[in-house]
This record gives C-alpha cells, sequence and structure tokens, in this order.
C-alpha cells in the first residue's frame, strides 16, 4: 500500500555537487516524515548521481529520476507530475530548509483547514550564517487579491516559488498546465507566482525564515554581470499586466511596484555603455506609457522613492550621476 504524503519536496539538480548533501540532509532531520523527496537530475556531468544514489540506500521517501538537460522549469515541472503530496513544495539544489520546516507548517495546515497556498519567509545564508531576512509580518489568511496587494508592494514576500507552498491539485488541474513553470525563459518565478496567488482561494501567510537561500553559489543568474537575461525581469513583470483583472485599488498598487522595479533596474544598468543603457531605457518608458500612459504615481509613505523615480524616468542622465555620488563608483 502506498503511503500517503502531505507534502512533495521537488528539488531540481543540475552540477551543484558542492551543495546537494547539505542540501539533502536538510530534510531528513524533520520530525516527522509525511513527505517524499523528488529529485530531478536535469543532465548534471558532475558527481550529483552518486549523492543522491548514497542517500538512496538508507531513505526510502527519495524518488530520483533523470532527464537530458531542459533547465530549471523542465526539471520543476517533471516533479511536478510525480508529485504524490498533497502539496508540492520547491527547493534548489544548492540551499537548505529549516529543521522545524515540516512540522510548523504540517501544523499550521492542520489549523487552518488545508488552505490553497502557503507563504513562508526566507533567510539569506552566507557559510552558515544569516546576512538577512526577508519574512510575512504577521500570520494571516487572506484572498487572492489580497496576495497579489501584498506581491506588489513588495514588502513581506516576493516571487520566490521556494516560499510557497501549494496545493498539487490546484497545479495539476490548472488549464493546459497554467500553473506550471514556462521553460527556456529567465525569472521563471516571476512569471509564475502571480498566477499561483490569483487562482488560490485561501492564502496562509507565515511568519518564519523556514527557507535558507545560499548566497554563496556564484552560478546563480544574481552573480552575473547585467544582460539581456537579466533585463526579462522587467518584461516579466510588465507581462502581469497584460494578464491580470485589476481592480482600481489593486491596479494603483501595481504601478506603485512597477515605478521601484525601474529603479531597481536603473541601478542593476549603472555600469553599462550608453547605448546599451538608452535601449533599456527606451523599452522600459515605452512600456510604461503603453500600461499607464507615463502617468506618474506618487507614494507618500516612500517620497524618496517617488522623487528618484521622477528624476530617473525624466532626467535619467542626472540619476545616473546620483548613483555615482551614492556609491563613489565611475559609471560610463
Amino acid at each position: 500500500m502506498n503511503k500517503e504524503y502531505l507534502f512533495s519536496f521537488i528539488v531540481p539538480v543540475y552540477n551543484t555537487e558542492k551543495f546537494l548533501s547539505n542540501c539533502l540532509d536538510s530534510f531528513f532531520i524533520q520530525c516527522h516524515d509525511n513527505y517524499e523527496v523528488i529529485i530531478v537530475n536535469d543532465g548534471s556531468t558532475g558527481n550529483c548521481r552518486n549523492i543522491v544514489k548514497k542517500y538512496q540506500e538508507k531513505i526510502k521517501n527519495i524518488v530520483y529520476v533523470e532527464q537530458t538537460n531542459q533547465g530549471l522549469s523542465a526539471a520543476r515541472n517533471k516533479g511536478i507530475d510525480l508529485a504524490k503530496g498533497k502539496y508540492c513544495c520547491f527547493v534548489d539544489s544548492d540551499d537548505y530548509i529549516a529543521k522545524d520546516y515540516v512540522s510548523i507548517l504540517t501544523q499550521e495546515i492542520l489549523n487552518y483547514k488545508f488552505p490553497d497556498l502557503l507563504i513562508i519567509g526566507i533567510d539569506a545564508i552566507f557559510e552558515a550564517k544569516t546576512l538577512s531576512s526577508f519574512s510575512p509580518k504577521e500570520k494571516i489568511l487572506m484572498d487572492s487579491e489580497e496576495g497579489l496587494r501584498k506581491l506588489f508592494e513588495s514588502q513581506e514576500y516576493r516571487s520566490h516559488a521556494c516560499t510557497k507552498i501549494i496545493k498539487t491539485d490546484l497545479l495539476k488541474t490548472g488549464l493546459n498546465r497554467e500553473l506550471y513553470f514556462p521553460l527556456n525563459i529567465y525569472y521563471e518565478d516571476v512569471a509564475t507566482i502571480y498566477k499561483w496567488i490569483k487562482k488560490a482561494e485561501d492564502i496562509l501567510l507565515i511568519p518564519k525564515g523556514l527557507y535558507k537561500y545560499n548566497v554563496g553559489n556564484p552560478d546563480s543568474i544574481t552573480s552575473q554581470n547585467f544582460s539581456d537575461k537579466h533585463f526579462d525581469l522587467w518584461n516579466k513583470n510588465i507581462d502581469m499586466y497584460y494578464n491580470l483583472s485589476f481592480s482600481y485599488k489593486l491596479k494603483q498598487n501595481y504601478f506603485l511596484y512597477i515605478q521601484e522595479l525601474y529603479l531597481i533596474m536603473f541601478k542593476e544598468m549603472k555600469n553599462l555603455d550608453k547605448t546599451n543603457k538608452k535601449k533599456y531605457i527606451d523599452k522600459m518608458r515605452g512600456d510604461m506609457k503603453k500600461i499607464n500612459n507615463n502617468r506618474l504615481l506618487f507614494n507618500r509613505e516612500k517620497v524618496k522613492k517617488s522623487i528618484f523615480f521622477v528624476l530617473a524616468y525624466h532626467f535619467p542622465k542626472l540619476y545616473f550621476n546620483i548613483l555615482k555620488i551614492q556609491e563613489g563608483i565611475r559609471i560610463r
């Protein structure tokens, strides 16, 4: 008789043997055994297979599959297809989870009668030390519109799949796999998570940093120089506008969110040459004209950011000089 699991942990693996054992160890120190770990080896060329095989010899709740290299989204989607747990959890193989992850979530799910989606906090870890934490402010059960509003406010959670625990049935019954991860793109989380929030009828926020993000991996996209693939973060966030039905209030939240992202993109591209800067700035301004007719919103709670946005939008050269003064670096 097959064991019923509450959680299916989906772990894509691609040449992360340096971190993989630490990731797997974090599952097997949990107090409960009401979960399975689905490891999808996405064409690794290193020692990942042998590491997993050693764990499989000792632990029964590991499902291990291999596929030719197809990317993170394809590996996660394979895991969803195989998942037998009531909820899917997504863990990158260079990260790990807190020792009380399963026990806390099990209790909260029972207390709140199996909500569609749970959102937890995340701790940024470097060499076993916590550098920063990002977490919901309070435990609360909310609907999808409130969930999207909080996403756009960017104060309690962002578009990280690793901090979202979603009902497996919700993923699998989505029309034409609409809630699966899109293939062959960067920032697949940004293109996906808002759809989960929109679909969920009830969402539980849990103000605990149960996911541990390893900032020591030099191969992550955040460790690379700015390029078109980094600019795709902007494109995926603009796509949200065309895929959501907005109330008036939610639309205001979204526009403020885009204005903040505009500033983030400016800062990331500060070292580019003039030609590339202009290319990206023109694209961002064009998108904002389409979605909001160049109407700028002033956020009374974030006056400084609102002023900086006006400068960046109307006087980009001046704003780059301000960044130069702030950071003490030479900007081309």
